[in-house]
């Protein structure tokens, strides 16, 4: 029993001390950045990932009369119809949308096999400096560019969903949270 006591107060000291102690950098190792702490052992180390500043954001899309979430979104300050697809990795745009982007692509650039709905294609990977939807705003998005051919409206993807704090449907809406 006395073991049980004992052990109870040690993580309640623990608790009570533990973020103080981290914040004051005890269990820092040296070489380590400020956004890494050593936890326990020095050979595992934790990366406490700090978002990115917060733009204020929350977002809805009501769905077309197919289902679909298209709306107008702002990719390196350009604006861009796009939908939004869950099933899509990346962002997808075509290539006279990344001209438009500023992005000057050479066919020997389009080295990454993806795999689409229509099939196999080569793409050509791209990093946006901005990916923006009214106040929501996700910066160093990754995306693909496709032939023109094989990519009309351009597709908002995981890369820029996951930065999200949130995205939930509800209702025939989609509400996007930053």
């Amino acid at each position: 029993m006395l073991k049980y006591t004992i052990l109870a107060s040690l993580i309640a000291i623990c608790l009570a001390t533990g973020p103080a102690m981290i914040e004051a950098g005890w269990f820092s190792k040296p070489g380590l950045k400020a956004d890494e702490i050593a936890i326990s052992s020095p050979a595992i180390v934790a990366r406490v990932e700090t978002p990115a500043p917060l733009s204020g954001g929350r977002v809805s899309i009501t769905a077309d009369n197919r289902g679909h979430f298209i709306t107008t979104f702002e990719l390196n300050g350009k604006r861009i119809e796009a939908m939004v697809d869950t099933g899509a990795s990346v962002v997808v745009i075509n290539r006279t949308q990344a001209r438009r982007l500023g992005y000057s692509l050479n066919a020997s650039d389009f080295v990454h096999r993806v795999n689409t709905a229509n099939g196999s294609i080569n793409a050509a990977s791209i990093s946006l400096r901005e990916v923006k939807i009214d106040r929501i705003r996700i910066r160093d998005v990754q995306a693909v560019v496709l032939d023109d051919a094989a990519l009309t409206n351009a597709l908002i993807g995981m890369s820029f969903l996951r930065q999200l704090a949130s995205y939930e449907f509800r209702d025939g809406t989609l509400f996007l949270n930053q």
